[in-house]
């Protein structure tokens, strides 16, 4: 089973279901997720336990559409896997308005170019390799602060040389 009817009959049982509930698909949706959704500060009630059970399976057929070619949601799919553990209603109502895309954007095609850019790198400008040290950079960031307050609230730890500085 390829992409395409992957995610065909994957958009037919959420409509399905939807109609169970007395819901239905969004006609009009030209992004993945609602515009300016940002699932980290979503604050809505928090889902039932039908309602988890629903989320978990509808994230593990994107992901699976993930893997059969759906690239162009990767990147929102795994933004929406990462509210697995606590899933609320705003979280599930992005992942229907993800299906609603998929059903509008059935048929997404990825063009790469074939021109491949040369590089002029001389390498007599690089440092000697007996020169190299390791450098580890540990990051820990508050995401939420650093969203929320627009302002960066990250803690850096570098070693160089078995050295913390």
């Amino acid at each position: 089973m390829g992409s395409h009817t992957h995610v065909k009959e994957a958009v037919k049982n959420v409509e399905t279901h939807l109609e169970g509930l007395g819901l239905a698909l969004k006609k009009k949706v030209s992004t993945v997720l609602p515009h300016e959704y940002k699932p980290e500060l979503d604050i809505s009630k928090e889902c039932n336990e039908e309602e988890v059970s629903q989320y978990h399976q509808r994230i593990g057929v994107l992901r699976w559409a993930v893997e059969l070619g759906r690239v162009d949601i990767c990147t929102e799919v795994s933004m929406m896997a990462a509210h697995c553990a606590m899933p609320r209603k705003g979280h599930l109502d992005a992942v229907w308005h993800v299906f609603a895309y998929l059903k509008r954007h059935d048929k997404s095609k990825m063009v790469f170019d074939s021109w491949s850019p040369t590089f002029s790198v001389k390498t007599n400008k690089l440092p000697r390799p007996d020169c190299w040290r390791e450098i580890y950079l540990f990051v820990e960031t508050d995401q939420f602060i650093r969203i929320y307050k627009h302002c960066s609230a990250a803690s850096y730890c570098c070693c160089c040389c078995s050295r913390s500085f």
